[in-house]
């Protein structure tokens, strides 16, 4: 019978685990090994693959290895980008990450730049939200029922995204 390893996202919530109690090496060696046989494409990743990646980056960091950091950091940042766009949280939160491993292998210029682009990209997002909510409210309840949404639904809409509430993930 071949042994079948568990799903990647078992796996990263087991690294979260160790993390949380201070094995950042077993941390590290539960995720290199379900990273290691892993595309090396960020175009081609799935969101448990970005997530993986960036926990791998930020424990290499804490483990005091920047270099090997550098590599699944950059395929966060672009798998997080790719899947859930330039001004999503999980990207910006990527390009943080990234910028900090840079400035630690001595890419001072390009740290700089990507800390830069991940503050203003986590303003524009947090300036388009309150625009929105602003617009949205400026709405009457009839307005607002055209197009779907009750006045106590506006923050999950902008935040979440209209999917959240056409799923019932809100209280009504």
């Amino acid at each position: 019978m071949r042994h079948v390893a568990p799903p990647l996202a078992e796996l990263t919530a087991q690294a979260q685990t160790l993390t949380s109690a201070g094995d950042l090496a077993g941390a590290r060696d539960v995720l290199a090994d379900a990273l290691d046989p892993a595309d090396a494409d960020p175009r081609r990743a799935s969101p448990d693959l970005a997530l993986a990646a960036a926990l791998q980056a930020r424990i290499l960091i804490a483990l005091g290895d920047p270099h090997a950091a550098r590599t699944w950091a950059g395929f966060a940042h672009a798998a997080e980008e790719r899947l859930h766009g330039p001004h999503d949280e999980r990207t910006i939160a990527a390009a943080a990450t990234y910028a900090a491993v840079l400035h630690r292998v001595g890419s001072h210029g390009r740290a700089i730049a990507f800390g830069l682009m991940s503050l203003i990209r986590a303003w524009l997002a947090r300036r388009e939200h309150r625009l929105a909510i602003v617009k949205l409210n400026a709405l009457s309840d009839r307005e607002l029922k055209d197009v779907g949404l009750e006045r106590d639904q506006i923050q999950t809409a902008v935040t979440r995204g209209r999917t959240s509430v056409d799923q019932g993930l809100i209280s009504i």
